[in-house]
C-alpha cells in the first residue's frame, strides 16, 4: 500500500472514531436527559399558568402573547398540543425537545457540512461536535426552550430556499419558517432582516425582473409580519438600558457570546476576541474569494448571509443583555446561536485553498481547548434536583397552604406568589405532583 493508501485509511479511521464518539456522547446526553427530566415547570415556564396562558386555550391571546421580549409562537403551539394530549407533561416537552435538537444538527451537518464535500474534514467535524456537549444544558432541561432548536433550523433552512430555489411556492415556505422564527425569538427578528437584505440586494444586482418581484414581495411579507410583531411591545422594566454597538459593554458581550460558541464557558478577552477573530477572518476570505472567482459563489453567498444573521442574533442579544455582565454572555441558553460558527468558519475556510489548511488546524485546535471539560452531566442533576425540592413545595402548597403564606417556590421561580398560578393550574386539572404516592425519583 502507498504512503498515500495509508493516510487515506488512516483518515476513515478517524473519521469512523468521530462518528462513534458522537453518537455515543448523543446516547449519553439522552439518558442523562430521560433521567433528570421531571414533570414541574420552572422559572420562564410558569407563564402558562398566568391570565393570558394557556387557560385561554387556542386563541390568538395566548398564542401571540408576549413573554419578556419574545412572542413564544412555537413553544406555545406545543405546550398546546402536550396539554391536549398529555395534561401538560412537562418531561415529555423536554424529550420531544431532543428530538427537534436532534433534527437540527441532522440538517446543519446536511447542509454546512455534506453539501460543501466537508464530510471527511475533521476540523469541520469537530465544529459539529460542539453540539455533542454540554453546552446547551438549559436549552435541554427547559421545556420552554423549545423554540430554540426550531428557530435555527427555520433559519437555517429558510435561508438555504432563498438563495437555491426561485419557485414561488418554495420562497412562500421561507416565508413561513422566517415568520415562525420571528413569532418565536425576538433576537430572530434580526437575523431575518439581514437575510432578506442581502436577498434582495443579490436579486437586484442579477437583474432578472422575476427574481426581483419575488424578492420585493418576500420582504413586503417580512416587513409586515415585524411590524405587526411590534403591536403591544413593551420593554421589560426589570431588564437593563440597552447597550449599543459603540460601548465597550456591548463589546465585551459580543466577543464573550461568540467564544461561548467555541467552548469557553469562562470570560477570557484574548481568547474571546481569537474566536471572533477566526469568524471574521474565514468569512472576509470567503468572500474575498467569491468575488475574485465565480465558482462556489451559491454556496458561498448562503452560508455568508446564514452566517451574518447569526451574528445580527448575537448583536441584538448583546445589545439588550449586555447590562447584566459578561458573565451572562456564557448562559448555556444563548449558546445554540454561536455553536454554528466553528462549523461555519471551517466551510469558509474550505472555499480558499491558501488558507484552507491553516484555518482548519487553527479553528480545530480553538475547539479542542474549548471543548474539553464541557462533557459533565452535572448540570442536568443540578436542574433536576431543583425541580424536585420545587415539586415538594408545591405539594405543600397545594395540602397545606398554611405552611407557606408567602406561596414562594424559589428553586422554581424568581419570587413571586404562585397561589394564583396554581388555581389556574387547577382548573386546567393540571398536576404537577402525580408522584404523591411513590417515592420522588
Amino acid at each position: 500500500m502507498t504512503l498515500q493508501g495509508k493516510i487515506n485509511v488512516l483518515q476513515r479511521l478517524v473519521i469512523a472514531a468521530f462518528w462513534l464518539l458522537f453518537s455515543l456522547l448523543g446516547f449519553w446526553h439522552f439518558y442523562a436527559i430521560w433521567r433528570t427530566a421531571v414533570d414541574v415547570p420552572i422559572l420562564d415556564e410558569w407563564f402558562l399558568f398566568e391570565k393570558d396562558g394557556l387557560i385561554l386555550g387556542w386563541s390568538s391571546k395566548f398564542l401571540f402573547a408576549f413573554q419578556n421580549e419574545h412572542r413564544l409562537l412555537i413553544t406555545r403551539i406545543f405546550y398546546w398540543l402536550n396539554y391536549q394530549i398529555f395534561d401538560l407533561n412537562f418531561k415529555y416537552q423536554i424529550i420531544f425537545d431532543v428530538f427537534l435538537f436532534a433534527a437540527m444538527v441532522a440538517m446543519s451537518y446536511w447542509l454546512i457540512v455534506r453539501k460543501n464535500g466537508l464530510q471527511g474534514n475533521l476540523a469541520a467535524l469537530l465544529g459539529l461536535g460542539v453540539f455533542a456537549t454540554n453546552l446547551p444544558y438549559e436549552i435541554h432541561s427547559w421545556a420552554v426552550l423549545s423554540n430554540m432548536a426550531v428557530v435555527m433550523t427555520a433559519l437555517l433552512v429558510g435561508t438555504y430556499l432563498l438563495f437555491y430555489s426561485k419557485n414561488s411556492l418554495v420562497l412562500g415556505l421561507a416565508c413561513l419558517l422566517f415568520f415562525l422564527a420571528i413569532y418565536s425569538f425576538a433576537g430572530a427578528m434580526s437575523a431575518v432582516v439581514v437575510i432578506i437584505f442581502f436577498y434582495v440586494s443579490a436579486s437586484i444586482l442579477e437583474w432578472q425582473p422575476r427574481r426581483v418581484i419575488q424578492s420585493l414581495v418576500v420582504a413586503a411579507a417580512i416587513v409586515l409580519s415585524i411590524g405587526l410583531w411590534f403591536l403591544d411591545y413593551q420593554k421589560n422594566p426589570g431588564h437593563p438600558p440597552y447597550q449599543m454597538p459603540w460601548s465597550v459593554p456591548f463589546w465585551d458581550y459580543f466577543i464573550e457570546l461568540t467564544s461561548l460558541g467555541f467552548g469557553y464557558t469562562q470570560p477570557n478577552r484574548w481568547i474571546s476576541w481569537l474566536c471572533l477573530f477566526l469568524v471574521v477572518l474565514s468569512l472576509g476570505a470567503a468572500l474575498y474569494r467569491s468575488r475574485q472567482f465565480k465558482q462556489d459563489s451559491s454556496a458561498i453567498l448562503f452560508l455568508s448571509v446564514f452566517c451574518l444573521g447569526v451574528l445580527a442574533m448575537m448583536a441584538s442579544i448583546s445589545l439588550g443583555r449586555a447590562g447584566f455582565g459578561v458573565f451572562q454572555a456564557k448562559s448555556s441558553r444563548y449558546s445554540m446561536l454561536p455553536m454554528f460558527l466553528p462549523m461555519l468558519s471551517v466551510a469558509f475556510f474550505s472555499f480558499v485553498p491558501k488558507l484552507r489548511m491553516f484555518g482548519a488546524t487553527a479553528v480545530g485546535l480553538v475547539v479542542v481547548f474549548g471543548i474539553w471539560d464541557n462533557f459533565s452531566m452535572e448540570q442536568y442533576y443540578k436542574i433536576r434536583s431543583d425541580r424536585l425540592q420545587g415539586r415538594y413545595c408545591l405539594k405543600k402548597l397545594y395540602l397545606r397552604p398554611e405552611t407557606n403564606p408567602t406561596g414562594v417556590c424559589p428553586k422554581i421561580t424568581i419570587p413571586i406568589d404562585l397561589k394564583e398560578p396554581l388555581e389556574r393550574a387547577r382548573k386546567l386539572q393540571v398536576n404537577f405532583v402525580r408522584s404523591w404516592q411513590r417515592p420522588f425519583r
